[in-house]
């Protein structure tokens, strides 16, 4: 298999969004720049599908992001260099900036609750730190008990209730 080249870019982001980014993932246990890389690759077909914004859109849309963004943050990423040049192609053909989109999507992971489940990196957080904290529940929403299966009790109560059938 051939090795995927990689390119380091810069990019300026929100401040307190990158920070509270990098600690989720950090406490998740995942390669930030690996994850970032995979995750970017795949949102970049939803980005694909935006609209493109006017030459005059997208001046604007600079000056809203250098008025409306908090202390920015010099980041430094090694992400795949075909991700970095299809993300920076696409951002100049729809006439967005490419760190307000990586910033938008930050904001997505962290922030998203437009879904019972919370926000993504929140939510795999809860799933690295008690996997049970969803998968042990049982259809009607009864709570299952971890290693049931190794209760001689409640085997002898389980065939107990089969011959009583």
């Amino acid at each position: 298999m051939p090795e995927v080249q990689k390119i380091k870019t810069t990019m300026m982001l929100d401040a307190a969004l990158y920070e509270e980014f990098a600690g989720i993932v950090k406490a998740i246990g995942l390669r930030r720049d690996a994850m970032l890389s995979k995750w970017l690759e795949a949102e970049l077909n939803y980005l694909r599908e935006i609209k493109p914004n006017s030459s005059a859109q997208a001046k604007l849309r600079k000056l809203l992001r250098a008025d409306g963004v908090g202390e920015l943050k010099k980041v430094v990423f090694t992400l795949n260099k075909s991700v970095v040049d299809e993300l920076n192609a696409i951002c100049r053909e729809k006439g967005i900036l490419r760190d307000a989109f990586v910033e938008s999507y930050l904001r997505y992971l962290l922030k998203d609750d437009q879904n019972d489940m919370g926000p993504p990196l929140y939510r795999m957080l809860e799933l690295i730190e008690d996997p049970r904290c969803t998968y042990g529940f049982l259809p009607d929403g009864e709570r299952s008990m971890p290693y049931d299966e190794l209760s001689i009790e409640l085997r002898l109560e389980q065939v107990e209730a089969s011959l009583n059938k």
